[in-house]
């Protein structure tokens, strides 16, 4: 003999609240979610920037440069510093 069909669980009762709220729970749980994105990559701002490659104007800021580095005048190096990075020639990158 066949076992007879389960009824369905009348709407409102304990055990179709549970089933439908954890359904609810997770449709919640999917909204909003994002991926996160691979970091930024920045340059070193410790390191002194290179002077672009025949560039004499960079080439002489870059030897100013590491002579006040020498004689600990870290605001003056630090002048240079800025001026090779924004120096048109330089490309504007470090």
């Amino acid at each position: 003999m066949a076992a007879s069909p389960q009824p369905l669980a009348e709407p409102g009762t304990a055990e179709n609240r549970q089933t439908e709220g954890s359904r609810a729970s997770s449709a919640r749980s999917r909204v909003g979610r994002t991926t996160m994105a691979l970091p930024v990559m920045l340059p070193d701002p410790t390191l002194p920037p290179q002077p672009a490659q025949g560039c004499d104007v960079c080439a002489a800021l870059d030897r100013q440069r590491a002579e006040f580095d020498l004689l600990g005048n870290v605001r003056r190096a630090t002048d240079c510093e800025v001026e090779i990075r924004d120096h048109p020639e330089h490309g504007g990158t470090p």
